[in-house]
């Protein structure tokens, strides 16, 4: 019996993919069927809403660098509860200098209540001696 390997090029762009966000002010749909991983293009403006849509359970979506002294607020597609549960202590609280890296794992896809994970962190370039 021959067995096949699932590697990575077969994988949909939801577990591989990088999607690019423009949009840096007010509630964005973030579709996770397009990607795994999202870079903003800029330091968000106004308060901001991560709208999260087409999530799977088991995927872990990247979201950076966030930067910007402004409210920031997670959603789902949800019809009844959106849960977002912190790992961790650390809440995003920016004063316009600091990168920030969300990470957000989707246990649970339910179309009515689904059950997500997340934590954030800041970040800085460093050399490869950790």
């Amino acid at each position: 019996m021959a067995l096949t390997k699932v590697t990575h090029d077969v994988l949909e762009d939801r577990y591989t993919a990088s999607d690019s966000i423009t949009t840096l002010a007010g509630s964005v749909t973030f579709n996770c069927s397009n990607g795994a991983v999202f870079k903003l293009s800029g330091d968000i403006t106004a308060a901001y809403t991560i709208d999260l849509s087409n999530y799977k359970k088991g995927q872990v979506i990247t979201i950076y660098p966030i930067k910007g002294n402004q409210t920031l607020n997670l959603d789902a597609q949800g019809t009844s509860t959106n849960t977002f549960n912190k790992i961790g202590g650390v809440d995003y609280e920016d004063d316009g200098t600091s990168n920030n890296i969300l990470q957000i794992e989707c246990v649970d896809d339910s179309a009515t209540d689904p059950i997500f994970f997340y934590s954030l962190s800041t970040y800085a370039s460093a050399s490869s001696d950790i």
